[in-house]
């Protein structure tokens, strides 16, 4: 259960630099109107897999957490 717990704030704090880092770039990418249109594409392509990954890893929290409660309804009928 411990290790569960672990993974769980491990992904939330992962999550967390990823929405910082695509808040950076959404920053970066409404502040500066003279960037080469190449390059707001990388910076564009790079926001939207940041949140993908962000998505990725709620959905991986809520299972975790979903397993996490079932675990603890388990040992309670147990005891």
């Amino acid at each position: 259960m411990r290790s569960m717990q672990k993974m769980w704030e491990d992904y939330a704090k992962e999550v967390q630099v990823l929405r910082e880092r695509i808040a950076e770039l959404r920053e970066i990418l409404q502040r500066d109107k003279t960037m080469a249109p190449l390059e707001r594409q990388e910076l564009e392509a790079r926001k939207r897999l940041l949140s993908e990954e962000v998505r990725d890893m709620e959905r991986s929290m809520a299972d975790i957490a979903v397993y996490a409660e079932n675990e603890k309804a388990g040992e309670s009928a147990c005891a």
